[in-house]
């Protein structure tokens, strides 16, 4: 009998690891004038992707310290999957942080903060009828006395492994399916 609830036990446990979503955030911080933008994306404490975006004289340099993808991967399947993941997701948070002005017009500074906020109310409209409790925290400040433009976003997203694995496999119909409608042509 102990051996039945031992086994009982660990089956929900699984079972409620499998269907119960978890959370991930990505967060960015983009400087606009200096074109660098740091990233990182990760769930629960791990670290799936993190690095930095530069471009200097017109190329563009990334460097991860932390990445669980490789170079070597279907293009395709990647974009399909990608597609069907975020048909699968749930926003939960989103939050935005501007700081941006300049220091020899005040009106520029103050159109573009004002153009940003409104950029973002829009956003958040979307969001809210697209997903359910969404909640938006932004922070928009003008500068008068620096040059800066500067953008900071955190979105904590929640996905069950179910639906990633659902995901996967509908994926992958779909690829299969276009190649062979492309070996029929």
């Amino acid at each position: 009998m102990r051996n039945l609830l031992i086994v009982f036990f660990i089956a929900g446990i699984l079972i409620l690891i499998i269907l119960f979503p978890f959370k991930t955030r990505a967060m960015a911080h983009i400087n606009l004038l200096e074109m660098k933008c740091f990233y990182s994306v990760k769930t629960w404490i791990i670290k799936l992707l993190c690095g930095k975006i530069e471009i200097e004289n017109y190329e563009l340099k990334m460097s991860n310290e932390k990445t669980l993808l490789s170079e070597t991967y279907n293009n395709k399947f990647v974009k399909t999957m990608i597609g069907e993941v975020l048909a699968r997701i749930d926003v939960k948070k989103f939050e935005l942080f501007f700081t941006g002005g300049f220091t020899e017009n005040s009106f520029s500074s103050a159109i573009l903060c004002g153009t940003i906020d409104s950029v973002i109310e829009s956003l958040y409209g979307y969001l809210s009828l697209t997903f359910d409790d969404v909640k938006l925290y932004k922070d928009i400040k003008p500068t008068f006395e620096e040059n800066n433009l500067e953008l900071t976003f955190d979105i904590v997203i929640s996905i069950s492994l179910l639906k990633l694995v659902m995901a996967i496999f509908t994926a992958d119909k779909k690829v299969k399916k276009l190649k062979g409608m492309c070996n029929e042509g």
